[in-house]
């Protein structure tokens, strides 16, 4: 049994089709059939499409003004019937019917079908094929041919456009048809699609693997290899698509300065920030290394499967085209489809830079000076930073279970950037007030989350203490922190036994003051950390967590303030 919410494969599709028409009062549904449309309202061409469930929002979810005006939809990973699509084609009324359908032989075959009878019966009726994917080269294909990816959803758009427009039956079709000639896609994934209903045992890649060209239906790619860094990933997938030296794959021309549509496309279970890193990183070397002028840049789910853990590049040329002007007109026009995620307005994607650099705001320095060494403050900087940057498996350990498993390389990314302000002099290390009111800037800049703005507070507070200090010695210092405590307490409620932060620097502020000892208040703050296990959290997110789980490890928070302190503590012995 997969990792499904829904696990009946039976029910999902129709159960799946009927809970889209409830969110979009526009559409109609066929349950019979499972036929998504809109009522015809105009004579014109009409589009129909359709093909196996599983790849949601395809293709029920382009229904809508300027894209399709049905869709029939299959069982997971197969074709409809041919009953099924001619209901579809019955339900365009007397309307001219253009059907466009992936490149796969049950496809192409059922709604053929319907083509075929359509025309028999007097109407009118053709069908554009997709075949977009340039994974499978020429000698793979063979008669077969390559098949259709997320590049089908463009046709859709333009040919949409045009068929709403009033073009004729032989005119949206050219168009449906140019839009194929010119458009490649290449994907890879992580993993197998898992299917609902199904042994779950469909993934068949190690852990460290990617495949190359694998079909949305699990079908098999061209090429496995150990996961490459994102960039190299992304250099391999253009080259499959754009090098005119691969006699094999180069079904496109493209050339210097020609205008191309970007479509980034989620197999399903990409993180959203992860997909939008991607297209980033796309875009850069389509226009730096290929030299070609991006003129839209579409980015989502579009065609999935499933839950692969994957996406796909594709590229249209436009230049290539008879009138590009034209089919961009079309993919600007606003549509109902809740498939299609695009609303920018055309005139948005004409503006000449979409990204701005803000002026920084002016260092804060302090008037105050209470000098001390340089190379002692570096040595305690260094010391505390590599302290949390080697504890950082342990921390994301205890914050995994206890947490959102954020909290050690939050740790570890904030020692890093002031490791680095240190190296770039961007932190004073002859006054202690700058040194503590510059440490706090960065962290403001570089350490995010809750834990961010604690750290951030704290020392700027200790910054603020130091400044109204004469001279700076052991009992200076440890006012100055329990000063610090104090306001940091006036921004959060936690304290002493609620599993946060203060568990360990709470007694380590009380300890310093008490004793003007600096071991024995390392010693109480690891105490304090410790004691958290065992704790049930009462404030932050692990209060959220399964209180056995919590309470199985100390809080990563408190953790973190104890391995700072015992860092400073290696650098003064």
């Amino acid at each position: 049994m997969g990792n499904h919410l829904i696990d009946d494969s039976s029910s999902l599709i129709l159960t799946s089709l009927r809970g889209l028409c409830r969110s979009n009062p526009h559409l109609t549904l066929d349950t019979t059939h499972r036929v998504c449309f809109i009522k015809p309202s105009t004579k014109r061409v009409h589009l129909v499409s359709g093909g196996g469930s599983g790849h949601e929002p395809a293709m029920a979810g382009y229904v809508g003004t300027n894209m399709l005006d049905c869709a029939v939809a299959g069982d997971v990973f197969a074709s409809p019937s041919a009953s099924a699509v001619t209901a579809g084609v019955v339900a365009m009324g007397d309307n001219p019917v253009l059907i466009i359908v992936f490149s796969y032989t049950g496809d192409r075959l059922h709604f053929g079908m319907a083509v075929e009878k359509l025309n028999r019966l007097g109407g009118q009726a053709d069908m554009v094929v997709v075949d977009d994917d340039v994974s499978v080269g020429r000698k793979q294909g063979g008669r077969v041919g390559r098949r259709g990816l997320a590049g089908t959803v463009l046709v859709h758009k333009i040919a949409g456009g045009a068929a709403q427009s009033g073009q004729a039956f032989a005119a949206v079709k050219k168009q449906a048809q140019e839009v194929v000639a010119n458009l490649v896609t290449v994907g890879a994934s992580l993993t197998h699609a898992s299917v609902p209903g199904s042994s779950g045992e469909e993934s068949q890649l190690a852990q460290d693997e990617i495949e190359i060209g694998m079909g949305i239906h699990n079908e098999p790619g061209f090429q496995k290899i150990k996961t490459p860094p994102a960039n190299e990933l992304v250099e391999l997938l253009l080259k499959q698509l754009l090098d005119q030296h691969d006699q094999d794959r180069a079904f496109v021309p493209f050339k210097a300065n020609d205008e191309v549509v970007l479509l980034i496309n989620n197999l399903g279970a990409i993180s959203n920030v992860e997909l939008y890193a991607f297209t980033q990183i796309v875009a850069d070397q389509v226009e730096s290394d290929w030299k070609l002028k991006i003129v839209r840049t579409y980015t989502g789910n579009f065609v999935t499967s499933l839950d692969g853990a994957g996406a796909s590049i594709t590229l249209l040329n436009l230049s290539n085209m008879q009138d590009s002007d034209l089919a961009l007109s079309y993919l600007d026009l606003p549509t109902t489809a809740p498939g299609w995620n695009c609303a920018a307005e055309a005139s948005a994607w004409s503006s000449a830079s979409q990204e701005v650099v803000t002026k920084p705001l002016p260092k804060e320095k302090s008037d105050a000076i209470l000098p001390v060494d340089e190379a002692l403050t570096r040595r305690l900087i260094d010391a505390a930073c590599n302290a949390l940057i080697q504890a950082e498996p342990e921390i994301t350990k205890y914050d995994t279970i206890a947490g959102d498993g954020d909290a050690g390389q939050t740790l570890k990314s904030a020692s890093l950037a002031v490791q680095e302000a240190v190296k770039n002099d961007k932190i004073s290390l002859t006054n202690a007030v700058d040194v503590f009111g510059d440490i706090a800037g960065v962290l403001e800049e570089s350490m995010g989350g809750t834990g961010g703005a604690l750290y951030t507070i704290f020392f700027a507070a200790l910054a603020a203490a130091l400044a109204s200090s004469k001279t700076l010695d052991s009992a200076t210092m440890a006012n100055a922190i329990t000063a610090a405590l104090e306001r940091l307490q006036t921004y959060t409620t936690a304290t002493i036994g609620d599993k946060t932060m203060m568990d360990a620097l709470i007694p380590f502020a009380e300890t310093l003051s008490k004793t003007a000892s600096f071991d024995k208040a390392v010693s109480a703050c690891e105490q304090g950390a410790l004691s958290t296990k065992g704790m049930a959290a009462g404030l932050g997110r692990a209060s959220y967590v399964e209180a056995s789980e919590s309470q199985s490890v100390p809080d990563a928070g408190a953790m973190g303030i104890a391995k700072l302190v015992r860092g400073l503590q290696s650098a003064l012995a």
